[in-house]
């Protein structure tokens, strides 16, 4: 399974923060099911960052902080109706749209997004999305594996970053913690201080 090897090239955290809650609830108010692979993704990881820089939101964070998943969606709108308006950039359909785009995480300007392009949320495909160079890149495989493929250099995707993901940042899940605000996004992506590889184990003592 894709999760699986994402698992195994980064370990998830002892004790990861906003992992559980009323995934009912949180799909009704959303109006769509999420893919259950995503869902024990949530569920192991919580929120926290991929090698130190893919964001990867929570639909059970707290509804005013930007790694809410709910949160995301609707700055992504807010972003689509901007650019509807003002007549600038590439708009891609957002959910619930037809075949509209919902973000999964983000790394320096490049969305994550799924496509929600049927009723079976375990068939939908992904994209990257760079709003600031108007490009898409479509692929054929959920979350997990993309992030995987990504992570292992299996991907090399011209929209991110050169050096991504960087060698000393590979295989590591940057995980919030208890009383933590947020994980530290660098504003920088060279910016990979110490504080940002505390390992499992560190958090555990």
């Amino acid at each position: 399974m894709s999760l699986d090897a994402l698992i195994a090239l980064m370990p998830p955290p002892a004790n990861p923060v906003y992992a559980e809650g009323d995934w009912g609830t949180f799909q009704q108010q959303l109006g769509t099911r999420l893919p259950d692979e995503y869902k024990t993704m949530v569920s192991a990881y919580g929120v926290g960052l991929f090698a130190c820089s893919i964001a990867f939101p929570s639909p059970f964070a707290p509804a005013d902080k930007p790694y809410n998943l709910a949160r995301r969606h609707k700055s992504t709108q807010e972003t689509d109706k901007y650019q509807d308006e003002v007549n600038i950039g590439m708009s891609l359909p957002v959910f619930p749209e037809r075949d509209g785009v919902l973000s999964f995480g983000w790394q320096e300007g490049i969305n994550f997004f799924w496509r929600v392009n049927g009723p079976d949320p375990n068939r939908w495909t992904t994209c990257l999305y760079d709003l600031l160079k108007t490009k898409v890149e479509d692929y054929p495989m959920g979350a997990a594996e993309l992030l995987e493929r990504l992570l292992s250099k299996k991907i090399v995707s011209p929209l991110l970053h050169s050096y991504f993901p960087p060698d000393e940042a590979t295989g590591r899940f940057r995980f919030l913690k208890i009383g933590e605000e947020a994980p530290p996004w660098p504003e920088d992506p060279d910016d990979f201080s110490d504080e940002l590889f505390e390992s499992e184990q560190s958090e555990s003592d």
